[in-house]
């Protein structure tokens, strides 16, 4: 084989650049990097708003009981009084017995009995209260009182109960030298209707009488002597009158009851109540 030595060529001009290719596939995910430090700490958040009052809880159980104290000590005791001035024994002198009110001692026997206003004595007691209605056509005569019924006729059978008035003198102590004294208060009302007549209340001795069927038969005796009260005469209508009597002494002993005598008949549509009390007192 021969040498032959082909000379050189000459480098050509750069031609313009072609356009570009297109688009490649993309390539494989890379490594992930290594973990970012920590950032700072952030500032402190503002307190949040107060949350509501929460349910009160049961209440617990009560503690034991305290241990009793121990006891104090005693005082020392005091030193005995002197001995008072010996009283007097001469009880009937005026100068030792007492008073009653401002009054002074009239008698070695006796209390002051000066009359006063807060002596129960001296002051009149109710010892009864006997009360009746009475309606027009009823004729003139002797009525007897119970408890609010319609008074009923002496002598004749009632089916309402009387008021009944046990008195004993027994039961009526003489006070301070002051026998009992009795008195009657009576309290007569009409309604827009004048009854006419006259009403006058008094004290009457009553037994049990014989016979009624179906009713009560009481019999009535004499007024007891003083007992009348002050008469109303012809109580106007729709009025109210209140009287009292006098002072009479207690009657035998028995059961009384307290009675009206009227003395005309009631008028038509008239109505008349009445309310009679029997009270004492010592004088």
């Amino acid at each position: 084989m021969s040498c032959y030595t082909f000379p050189r060529p000459t480098p050509g001009v750069t031609g313009p650049a072609g356009p570009p290719g297109p688009k490649g596939d993309m390539g494989a995910q890379g490594i992930p990097g290594s973990a970012g430090s920590p950032g700072a700490k952030g500032d402190t958040g503002s307190p949040g708003a107060k949350g509501d009052t929460g349910l009160t809880g049961p209440q617990g159980d009560a503690g034991a009981q305290g241990l009793k104290g121990d006891q104090g000590i005693q005082g020392v005791k005091g030193d005995t009084g002197n001995t008072g001035a010996p009283g007097t024994t001469d009880y009937t002198a005026l100068s030792n017995k007492p008073t009653l009110g401002s009054a002074a001692a009239t008698a070695s026997t006796d209390y002051a009995t000066a009359a006063h206003t807060h002596n129960p004595a001296v002051t009149y007691q109710t010892l009864a209260t006997a009360m009746a209605s009475h309606i027009a056509a009823k004729v003139a005569g002797t009525y007897l009182l119970g408890c609010g019924d319609p008074a009923a006729v002496a002598g004749t059978g009632t089916l309402y109960p009387l008021m009944l008035i046990p008195i004993y003198a027994a039961d009526y102590p003489t006070i301070n030298s002051l026998a009992t004294k009795l008195r009657i208060r009576a309290t007569v009302t009409a309604n827009a209707v004048a009854p006419t007549g006259n009403f006058t209340v008094g004290l009457y001795p009553v037994t049990s009488g014989a016979g009624g069927t179906g009713l009560k038969i009481f019999t009535v005796g004499t007024l007891v002597t003083g007992s009348a009260a002050s008469t109303v005469t012809a109580p106007a209508a729709s009025s109210i009158a209140n009287v009292a009597g006098s002072d009479f002494a207690l009657p035998a002993d028995g059961m009384y009851v307290l009675a009206m005598v009227t003395t005309a008949t009631v008028a038509t549509y008239s109505l008349v109540h009445i309310i009679a009390r029997l009270q004492a007192h010592n004088a």
